[in-house]
């Protein structure tokens, strides 16, 4: 009898932490197709790219969209490329750090134009655990881009390069 309460409690007490986490974890949250129609308009879009990176737990910075769960974004970032030849790419820089190590995490995006650079961009965020700040940057005018190289740093130590062509 006492054997059979203990497991109730037990397996109620389970139940109660797994309801928890699933009601307080929500959906994850993803940049997609939608975003860049809301950028460019429906008509305009020639397509897109959803993605996301984890570099796990050498890398420590990661980039997609929230949630961040488990070291890992769960929701997707996205590179939009329009027809007018203009690049836009969305997403959330993540630090992703166990402990109370504070890090500075930063995506240096480049954009070329066939094999020449048109341009650069580079955003950053400081802290621990799971840090993280919108990245919303569009590149227009010029002529076509037509590649992006998005390269992750922790602590100005280059630890992934992604790429992403028209």
């Amino acid at each position: 009898m006492r054997t059979k309460r203990a497991m109730v409690r037990s397996v109620t007490a389970m139940v109660a932490v797994v309801g928890s986490l699933v009601c307080l974890a929500g959906p994850a949250e993803a940049f997609d197709k939608g975003t860049c129609n809301s950028k460019f308009g429906a008509d305009n879009v020639r397509r897109t790219t959803a993605f996301k990176i984890d570099t796990g737990t050498v890398g420590k910075v990661d980039f997609g969209d929230h949630l961040h769960l488990w070291g890992a974004p769960q929701g997707t970032a996205v590179v939009c490329w329009q027809k007018a030849g203009s690049v836009a790419v969305v997403g959330r820089l993540f630090t992703d750090t166990q402990n109370d190590e504070i890090i500075f995490a930063q995506a240096e995006i480049t954009y070329f134009k066939g094999d020449v650079v048109g341009a650069t961009s580079q955003h950053s965020v400081r802290g621990n655990g799971t840090a993280n700040t919108l990245v919303n940057e569009l590149k227009s005018g010029g002529g076509d881009f037509t590649k992006i190289r998005l390269r992750l740093f922790r602590n100005t130590t280059l630890v992934k390069t992604w790429t992403a062509t028209r």
